[in-house]
């Protein structure tokens, strides 16, 4: 009987010590370069790296998508204003013609973000005029899991510990 509850002590402090991987929300957040009219273009950078945020040496980005705000300074409804917008692998032109404009970054970008948890970032005015209000980076991220290697030399040692123990018990 006491030979059964080590061993269901033991795996249970295995697999609790363990546990398991949990999403982790990031965010920055940009300020927005204002009034832009054509051939303006303004370039920032998002990053995670802030005190007690991301880390990308222990941390991975899982997903990540970007979103820009936008208003008419005119109040035309957007009509006739373009943009081009590039971040990382995204490059696209495109008419103005919601408030919000809003991208998922892929794989390549993903593994910009989790190597240096930075992405540069530039919006350009091809025609027409508008405000470029803010921009928001929403990401995700995991803590790194033990690899089942690990897991099993804590358990060995665990049942190491408990021979130990019951030999000088005995």
């Amino acid at each position: 009987m006491k030979k059964l509850l080590s061993l269901t002590v033991g795996l249970f402090l295995v697999f609790m010590v363990t546990g398991s991987a949990s999403a982790i929300p990031y965010q920055s957040q940009y300020g927005g370069g204002g009034f832009m009219s054509s051939g303006d273009s303004d370039t920032w950078t998002f990053s995670f790296i802030i005190p007690g945020g991301f880390d990308p040496d222990l941390q991975d980005v899982t997903s990540a998508s970007v979103s820009l705000y936008f208003s008419d300074p005119a109040g035309d409804d957007y009509s006739g204003e373009d943009m081009r917008f590039v971040m990382g692998s995204i490059d696209e032109i495109w008419e103005v013609d919601t408030g919000v404009m809003s991208y998922y970054l892929t794989d390549p970008d993903l593994l910009v973000l989790s190597d240096t948890g930075m992405i540069e970032a530039t919006l350009s005015a091809t025609r027409g005029d508008f405000i470029f209000e803010s921009a928001t980076l929403n990401g995700e991220g995991t803590n790194p899991i033990p690899e089942p290697g690990t897991m099993v030399l804590f358990g060995i040692g665990l049942l190491g510990l408990a021979g130990i123990t019951r030999k000088k018990t005995n």
